[in-house]
């Protein structure tokens, strides 16, 4: 697993890693494993749900593993509802 830094851009950095990858491999299927994590920023998490969207609104299938190994972080994602939580309004 990669390590995000407390430093606010590295969020944004690791978002724009994730969607350049996804982008060059045409994937069809994506799974995001939370298994490991044990803490997250709200910028990343934030923007990985808008990422999701995105990817869901041209049909890619994403999925998120939440079974996650660290009780607190669990508790959090359940906390904020996440990824559920993310419901973009369109006009």
């Amino acid at each position: 697993p990669d390590r995000i830094s407390l430093d606010f851009g590295d969020s944004i950095n690791k978002l724009s890693s994730i969607l350049q990858r996804v982008n060059k491999s045409n994937a069809t299927h994506i799974v995001f494993d939370f298994q490991y994590c044990r803490f997250l920023r709200p910028v990343f998490i934030g923007g990985l749900a808008a990422l999701v969207d995105g990817l869901r609104r041209k049909g890619i299938l994403v999925e998120f593993n939440l079974e996650c190994l660290n009780y607190d972080f669990k508790n959090y994602l359940n906390t904020i509802f996440y990824p559920d939580a993310y419901k973009p309004q369109y006009s």
